[in-house]
């Protein structure tokens, strides 16, 4: 039972998408992800509200990327909808239910430009280890 008191006019609860967001920007940040991007794309989606774009510079740093973020997102009890991605770890999209997580090549990242086909609101206040 948790027996912890919060005193409403000091604390803000952190509600279980804020506590999502800033584990997946702690992992990105931790495992040195590049041009990490948030996209809000509520409105425009029916699938998601959150999108989150971040490169990888090269196979093995976005698998170790995935897999950091999916051991820790089960170990926080965030539930996981499902991991895709091609074998060679050029693009792995992490489905959280109302958040979706890309992790891309830059090759892969350029290509498919995300970026400019989401883009009507971007929250360059959470870039993380800007290149």
């Amino acid at each position: 039972m948790d027996t912890t008191q919060f005193n409403s006019q000091e604390t803000t609860l952190t509600t279980t998408e804020e506590a999502t967001k800033e584990l997946v920007l702690a992992v990105l940040d931790d495992l040195k992800a590049r041009d990490v991007l948030h996209l809000n794309v509520r409105g425009q989606a029916d699938f998601a509200d959150d999108m989150f774009i971040a490169t990888g510079t090269s196979s093995r740093h976005v698998s170790a990327i995935v897999d950091n973020l999916v051991y820790r997102l089960k170990q926080e009890s965030h539930p996981i909808i499902g991991v895709e991605g091609d074998r060679q770890n050029h693009w792995v999209l992490i489905d959280l239910g109302d958040m979706v997580l890309h992790i891309m090549r830059e090759e892969a990242r350029k290509f498919y430009a995300l970026e400019e086909l989401w883009s009507t609101e971007y929250d360059l206040s959470v870039e993380a280890n800007p290149s």
